[in-house]
């Protein structure tokens, strides 16, 4: 939420009818202690992915939602495939996934946005190198606003908050809620984590207490389905690609002025070969399909 306001600037708003977003948290891990969490992930419930388990294909990805494993298999060359999907979980060399559905209410309350979501599932990949990746996936509810559905990002991105307008929100459940993102992962969902994460190496002189990853802040994919009517502009794109829901307001912002710094965006990070009805939004902060299809 940024501490300025913009004038002048006309924004349209959207109705979302579907939002699905999901959020990726690398870290390091201890060493020697990926055996040992392979197993404590299979004793938590989470499966180890691979492509041969079809019965998988419509597990994590929220009603009426599937993963083709077959498709998936298709993508990769030959020998790409036994690394980014290692049939057995004791393989090092290789992404080893595991996976646990949720399927549950949270609320998530932020200084202008209250709202429930569904937390579908998420994976814990275990890389090469001492390094993991936590990717949590939500759905949101149906026909929220545009501003909406990117405010939610934008707060929930937020794993440790840094500046003082990053640190109104609240996450969780009636019976139990947090101030903190980074709070709601390890004390709430995946509590057994804190025990491998290896964060002798972050900087003390930093504000941050998370190490291997940039400005406490997740990186974001996204699913966005708008209504068939909606006409997308430059500078929709452009809020969406930025994360820029409200401001210190409450007031949707875009986050720029200039028509021409926003044309140079679009060139540079918006793949529109299926415009007007699907664009793929690729910058820093996220990776995200918006389609009215």
């Amino acid at each position: 939420m940024p501490n300025f306001n913009e004038q002048d600037q006309s924004i349209k708003e959207f109705e979302v009818e579907k939002a699905y977003l999901q959020f990726i948290f690398p870290f390091t891990l201890k060493e020697e202690c990926s055996d040992s969490l392979s197993q404590l992930l299979q004793q938590q419930g989470y499966d180890f992915f691979t492509l041969d388990n079809s019965h998988l294909q419509d597990k994590y990805y929220g009603d009426h939602h599937t993963v083709s494993h077959y498709r998936m298999e298709r993508i990769f060359l030959p020998n790409i495939e036994p690394i980014i999907f290692p049939s057995d979980s004791t393989k090092k060399e290789g992404f080893r996934r595991f996976s646990k559905a949720f399927n549950q209410e949270f609320f998530l309350k932020g200084k202008y946005l209250q709202t429930i979501f569904q937390l579908l599932s998420i994976d814990i990949i275990i890389c090469p190198f001492q390094i993991g990746m936590m990717n949590i996936r939500v759905e949101l509810p149906d026909n929220m606003s545009y501003s909406e559905v990117i405010e939610f990002t934008d707060l929930f991105r937020v794993m440790e908050p840094v500046v003082e307008e990053d640190s109104d929100i609240q996450i969780g459940t009636k019976n139990q809620s947090y101030k903190m993102i980074k709070s709601f992962i390890f004390e709430s969902l995946c509590p057994f984590m804190k025990n491998f994460l290896d964060e002798k190496n972050t900087n003390s002189s930093y504000f941050g207490s998370l190490p291997f990853y940039i400005d406490e802040r997740l990186y974001v994919v996204g699913s966005i389905v708008l209504q068939e009517e909606s006409k997308l502009e430059v500078q929709d794109l452009y809020r969406l690609g930025s994360i820029s829901g409200f401001d210190n307001k409450g007031h949707p912002f875009i986050g720029a002025k200039n028509p021409a710094y926003m044309e140079r965006f679009y060139d540079d990070h918006v793949y529109d070969r299926w415009a007007d009805e699907t664009y793929y939004v690729v910058t820093d902060y996220m990776f995200a399909c918006i389609t009215k299809s």
